[in-house]
């Protein structure tokens, strides 16, 4: 059509004669314009007769559009380049067309792998078969080709680094974020986007881990450790802490959290079982507990996971891993979990009833009373420790009701002479030293505690470096020695004494309140 509209405009311009007289000299003049002479009779009828007005060529905007001609173009094959010149146009416009065409499919094809490899990459970190850069380019063209290959690559290296966040430390996860930072240029959009997922990816990953580090290291079978799914085989129970105590302060280091051997449900599942057990067996399996840990703070760790619920049980535990006894040479623990029995009888309801005895075996004395002595006994022994004191009050009560129950008492009346043995044995042992109340270490008698704090300041001096400071100024270690048989005592939730001196505390070197510690 390209053809016949300018054979039309030639013909009119020059005000030729007919249709036939014609075609010769409009075949001169064509060769003559354009050095060449591409035109069939046909085409040159049809042009001469519609610029005759005896015939109408179709609307412009029903044609075909202009194609370039490529009559001329060399291609290196004797086949086409030896075709007439409106051959060899039709022959590289038809193959221009199907090159479209099969570019148009490559691209079908190549988005469907795109979109299953990506969601590979995302899921598993690999993908099975991701398309190579030919593959984008055959359907894409060279640059655009490259460009989406690139974006695809990233893809790829977000899930491989999602994946690598699940043992990843923590340390390692704020290096990954701030290398991965984009940089603007070419392709920003696609790697903000990137950047975005990875960074909801680790924020995702931190409260998972704070929120059950070792629930997250099962899934993510990391560190070697198992479900504990039987809790009451006690040869796995025992075999599982040890494993999880051996990797509990490296996984603590790489989760940035406490340090923590149970997930939240299996440690609802041990005080499930520990509430329906006999005492004997509640001994045995925190025995195969601490056996298996073999590791007094981490089993003090572990024994946390099950204290919101059975907080006497607990510490009835790390008891009986100390093997603390009273000072009359009774198991402290045992009279614990046989006062937990009394006062919560296994086969009660978790609200105490459902028991014939109803929600104790023994009547126990009003609450208001047993306080008052309790806070006559303690004193200022908790001070600033209120929840060990609440802790160290329920354990007294249940050694009150094991106590009470071997004497045969169920009156319900307060003794008040087994109630303060009660603290005695719950605390180890409350005294007033040099004006103030304090918690014995377990088991030592106040005599050898005197003598120790009066005999230890060469220890004390040598742990300080023999630098000492109070209310601001500096305390010679000759003088920390003179006053520290007379000085007051704080004790300090976790274990040892703060040295008071005045309205405050003598610090160390490190600038921090300096801690005695007393061997238990």
């Amino acid at each position: 059509f390209q053809a016949e509209d300018g054979i039309r405009d030639l013909v009119r311009s020059r005000g030729l004669g007919d249709v036939y007289k014609r075609q010769g000299l409009t075949r001169a003049i064509v060769r003559h314009e354009n050095g060449k002479q591409p035109y069939d009779d046909a085409t040159l009828g049809r042009g001469l007769s519609a610029a005759l007005g005896q015939s109408s060529l179709p609307a412009a905007a029903t044609r075909a559009p202009a194609l370039p001609d490529l009559g001329q173009a060399t291609t290196g094959l004797p086949l086409i380049d030896g075709l007439p010149p409106q051959w060899k146009q039709e022959v590289l416009h038809l193959a221009a067309t199907q090159a479209k065409q099969s570019m148009a499919a490559e691209r079908q094809v190549l988005d469907q792998r795109v979109k299953d490899s990506s969601a590979e990459y995302m899921a598993n970190g690999f993908a099975s078969n991701p398309p190579g850069e030919g593959a984008f380019i055959r359907a894409y063209g060279q640059d655009e080709g490259v460009r989406r290959f690139r974006e695809q690559q990233g893809v790829a290296a977000l899930g491989q680094n999602l994946q690598q966040l699940k043992e990843m430390p923590a340390a390692g996860m704020a290096e990954l974020v701030k290398a991965s930072k984009p940089q603007p240029g070419v392709g920003f959009a696609a790697r903000q986007q990137n950047y975005d997922i990875l960074l909801k990816a680790v924020d995702h990953v931190n409260k998972a881990r704070a929120n059950d580090p070792v629930a997250f290291a099962l899934q993510a079978g990391a560190y070697g450790i198992q479900p504990i799914a039987k809790p009451d085989d006690l040869g796995a129970l025992g075999q599982e802490m040890a494993r999880r105590a051996s990797v509990a302060p490296q996984m603590a280091r790489d989760y940035g959290t406490p340090v923590n051997l149970l997930t939240d449900g299996e440690a609802k599942g041990l005080t499930a079982l520990l509430r329906t057990q006999p005492v004997e067996q509640q001994k045995k399996l925190l025995g195969a507990m601490a056996q298996g840990v073999n590791n007094l703070p981490l089993y003090k760790a572990a024994l946390q996971a099950i204290a919101p619920d059975m907080p006497t049980v607990a510490l009835a535990g790390l008891y009986q891993a100390s093997g603390y006894r009273t000072t009359q040479g009774h198991d402290t623990a045992d009279l614990i979990l046989r006062g937990q029995a009394i006062l919560t009888p296994p086969d009660a309801k978790e609200d105490g009833s459902g028991h014939a005895g109803g929600k104790a075996l023994v009547k126990m004395p009003e609450a208001k009373l047993m306080l008052s002595d309790w806070n006559s006994v303690t004193g200022s022994a908790f001070k600033g420790s209120e929840r060990a004191a609440d802790l160290y009050l329920q354990t007294a009560r249940v050694v009150y009701a094991a106590k009470s129950a071997e004497d045969g008492d169920y009156s319900g009346v307060l003794n008040a002479g087994r109630w303060k043995s009660a603290i005695q044995i719950a605390t180890g042992g409350i005294e007033n030293h040099n004006g103030s109340q304090i918690v014995l270490p377990y088991g030592k008698p106040y005599s050898q505690f005197r003598d120790y704090v009066g005999g230890a300041a060469p220890q004390a001096i040598k742990a300080a470096g023999g630098e000492f400071s109070a209310g601001g100024a500096k305390l010679a270690a000759a003088d920390f020695a003179r006053m520290l048989p007379g000085a007051q005592l704080q004790s300090v939730q976790g274990g040892g004494y703060w040295v008071r001196a005045g309205n405050g505390v003598v610090m160390g070197a490190n600038g921090r309140p300096y801690l005695l510690q007393v061997p238990r």
